[in-house]
């Protein structure tokens, strides 16, 4: 392993970074204008908690602000160590983190996908809300979306927001952090 992996692994560098995330969402939100979209979305979410909350990957940093004090959250972030940055970072902001991912070809087991999974399921039953990133795998990114997803995106990319999974990049691996000063809707839609 190269010297710069091995100090950007270490546990020192990596809590330091998460620090400075942490306190860069923390004033992009603080500098951010953000409508709730519908009304009445924070009661409907105490009817019918704990919920499920599924994004786009790059749209899942601003998530600990939008959660209540009362609101008890936990983010699926993957083992890798960039996830180890997330994870700090959503920590330092009063989110929980679970840890895993899955993998196109089954890696589930080594990447902690089943015990995340189970992690998952565990926190849902004990009344804790679950966020995560709905990854496409690589080899699937190309393939046709049907359906409600079609619909969404669509709708997506004629109000121009096309950042989410930016189709544009051509990865959805690559998002583009938040922005200080900016603004951004919260609008929940059912799929």
């Amino acid at each position: 392993m190269s010297l710069v992996k091995r100090v950007a692994g270490s546990r020192a560098v990596q809590k330091s970074a998460g620090v400075v995330a942490a306190e860069y969402l923390r004033l992009v939100w603080n500098t951010t204008r953000f409508v709730i979209e519908p009304e009445g979305i924070y009661e409907r979410f105490a009817r019918e908690a704990p919920v499920i909350i599924a994004m786009w990957h790059g749209q899942h940093f601003l998530i600990p602000f939008i959660k209540r004090a009362e609101d008890r959250a936990k983010v699926l972030v993957s083992r890798h160590r960039d996830g180890e940055i997330n994870a700090l970072a959503a920590q330092r902001l009063g989110v929980g983190a679970i840890r895993g991912s899955g993998h196109p070809s089954g890696g589930f087991i080594g990447k902690g996908g089943v015990s995340a999974f189970r992690e998952m399921l565990d926190a849902l039953e004990e009344g804790c809300n679950v966020a995560l990133t709905a990854d496409i795998p690589k080899v699937g990114r190309d393939a046709k979306l049907t359906g409600d997803a079609a619909s969404q995106i669509s709708d997506d990319e004629a109000r121009g927001d096309t950042k989410g999974g930016d189709k544009r990049k051509g990865s959805q691996d690559q998002h583009e952090p938040p922005i200080e000063n900016a603004s951004d809707v919260c609008a929940p839609r059912n799929i």
